[in-house]
């Protein structure tokens, strides 16, 4: 019986995957100038988010970079500290105070709102964004 549920959600997922579109450009030359303006703009706004991105992610980095190189350079002093101060078996704990682990940083550019743009300035110029089955 569980086999059968899992095959009946993994098939339901490969139906219900991903939507593609086909974008269908206007016929008239004025339409088709206007997509290229609607291309440009989008172009402009995906670059601006990509350097968005990387400089959120370059402040993320070099806080990460100075919160570990801080919690190394107090590392030593309380791990000595901890030993001083423990007995028996709360000395194993001592080793906490020398791990320093490292924040990671990731970011992705925010592009919803350009491709939202994009979609709403292509069917605005006479293009056709059609759902493909």
């Amino acid at each position: 019986m569980k086999k059968i549920i899992i095959l009946m959600l993994f098939v339901m997922f490969i139906f219900t995957g991903c939507t593609t579109y086909r974008y269908v450009p206007p016929t008239s030359l004025a339409g088709q100038q206007c997509v290229q303006k609607c291309l440009s703009t989008q172009q402009s706004c995906l670059k601006d988010a990509n350097i968005k991105a990387d400089a959120v992610y370059r402040e993320c980095k070099s806080e990460a970079d100075k919160e570990h190189a801080t919690c190394k350079s107090k590392a030593d002093t309380e791990y000595i500290a901890c030993l001083k101060y423990s007995t028996g078996d709360n000395k194993k704990k001592c080793q906490e105070a020398k791990k320093c682990p490292k924040k990671s940083c990731y970011n992705s550019p925010k592009t919803s709102s350009c491709n939202s743009y994009y979609d709403m300035c292509f069917q605005s110029c006479g293009g056709r964004k059609e759902e493909v089955k």
